[in-house]
């Protein structure tokens, strides 16, 4: 039995390493020239993604088709478009953006209002003011919490105070509502018929990354039922099922901070600030000072492949003699 388990611990190890990053848009496509300062939020609709990029009299929000393919952009807001629209002249929206229906929708803290693009006709408009965000929420400053899961989302925006300090928010297709509280280190849930429960202790966390501190900084559920999330403290993007028996025990760390890094050539890994899903892995934002662009993490075939003959040729090395 001895020689199976360090097989087994061997294989598992090797299966961790075998992902690599991969550079989905490139900066240079997404900014088309026009000289946006970083990627503020962007959102995959199958075979097409939109991007919101932000800087001063810069910001833009652009999408790109045939995003597996040629990748051809097309710019659907200028900032010229949207400080006529806002009286503002810089639009950051990395606290909630995505397709709902037939629009975008964009939770933008310039403003602190929640807008709107219409993708059939183009119109971009308020959708919910601030002074209507102040009336339901009582706040005097008001911070959006990014509502980030598999494309389209829900719309549904959630207001907080600094004090709550709790960050991002994902559904899963029951309906159950995550998001991660980075005073608490935790991920909680809200079930579909309004029970508050824990869904992902710290003390799970902390043995995945073996650093005793957490802040979630992204969050999204996957078509694969499980939820991805980044944790800026440790820089390592992890993984776990909220369905299974005892989700603690399927929390994983699916790549390192130094994982990130080799493979971006550069780009540490805190300044993710969003996840989102295309085909075989996560899309990954980074700001345009590190580097700029939409990032993926993928499968290493070649890395699965060695894992593989290395555990033959390791079972055949251990097999016992009979007598």
């Amino acid at each position: 039995m001895r020689p199976i388990l360090v097989f087994i611990v061997l294989l598992a190890s090797a299966l961790h390493a075998a992902v690599m990053v991969q550079q989905l848009v490139p900066w240079a496509l997404a900014d088309g020239g026009v000289g946006s300062f970083s990627v503020n939020g962007h959102s995959v609709d199958g075979d097409r993604m939109y991007i919101c990029l932000d800087g001063i009299n810069v910001s833009q929000i652009v999408r790109i088709d045939d995003l597996a393919g040629t990748q051809v952009r097309t710019q659907l807001v200028s900032a010229a478009q949207w400080l006529a629209a806002s009286g503002k002249n810089q639009l950051g929206t990395s606290s909630g953006f995505g397709i709902v229906g037939d629009y975008l929708q964009m939770a933008d803290p310039a403003t602190d209002e929640i807008w709107r693009y219409n993708l059939t006709n183009g119109a971009l408009f308020r959708y919910c003011d601030n002074a209507a965000i102040r009336a339901v929420s009582g706040k005097v400053t008001l911070q959006f919490v990014a509502n980030s899961q598999p494309e389209p989302f829900s719309g549904e925006q959630v207001i907080y105070d600094s004090v709550s300090r709790g960050m991002y928010l994902a559904y899963d297709t029951q309906g159950n509502l995550y998001w991660g509280h980075n005073g608490s280190d935790s991920l909680y849930m809200r079930t579909s018929n309004g029970v508050l429960q824990i869904a992902l202790a710290s003390n799970a966390i902390y043995a995945a990354t073996a650093v005793s501190n957490v802040g979630f900084s992204a969050i999204c559920y996957a078509p694969d039922n499980k939820f991805y999330f980044m944790d800026s403290v440790s820089s390592s993007i992890l993984s776990f099922d909220p369905h299974a028996p005892n989700p603690a025990a399927t929390v994983q760390v699916l790549i390192t901070e130094d994982e990130l890094t080799n493979s971006i050539a550069g780009p540490p890994a805190y300044n993710i600030s969003g996840l989102s899903w295309f085909g075989t892995g996560m899309g990954l934002t980074f700001n345009n000072e590190y580097g700029g662009g939409v990032y993926r993490i993928v499968p290493e075939p070649a890395g699965v492949l060695l894992a593989a003959l290395f555990s033959v040729r390791l079972v055949q090395r251990v097999r016992p003699v009979r007598r």
